[in-house]
């Protein structure tokens, strides 16, 4: 799995345990919590590819090409992108998509 989204599990977790423990959590919004973890997420994990996850550095993506629907131009094309491993599995699978 994405090492980014373990971690945000893990950090939310945690910072909401802390929270309730402290008796702070009623006075938090719903998005707080969220938000912090996600500023402490873009700290470590700089890079955001195609897929949306967040890796430490472009060397850990893989670069894919396939044939999909360009929707501003209405037509068929190639699109080519670098995707963490969880997504490029699915897209090699999916929709036939090659490694570059």
């Amino acid at each position: 799995m994405i090492e980014s989204e373990l971690k945000r599990k893990e950090l939310t977790k945690t910072i909401t345990r802390w929270c309730e423990f402290t008796m702070i959590k009623p006075y938090l919004r719903e998005q707080d919590i969220p938000s912090l973890v996600s500023q402490i997420i873009d700290e470590f994990y700089h890079v955001t590819l195609c897929c949306g996850h967040q890796v430490e550095n472009l060397d850990e993506g893989i670069a894919l090409e396939f044939e999909d629907f360009i929707a501003k131009e209405n037509i068929m094309g190639k699109v080519c992108g670098s995707y963490c491993e969880d997504c490029a599995e699915k897209y090699i699978k999916e929709l036939g998509a090659e490694k570059i």
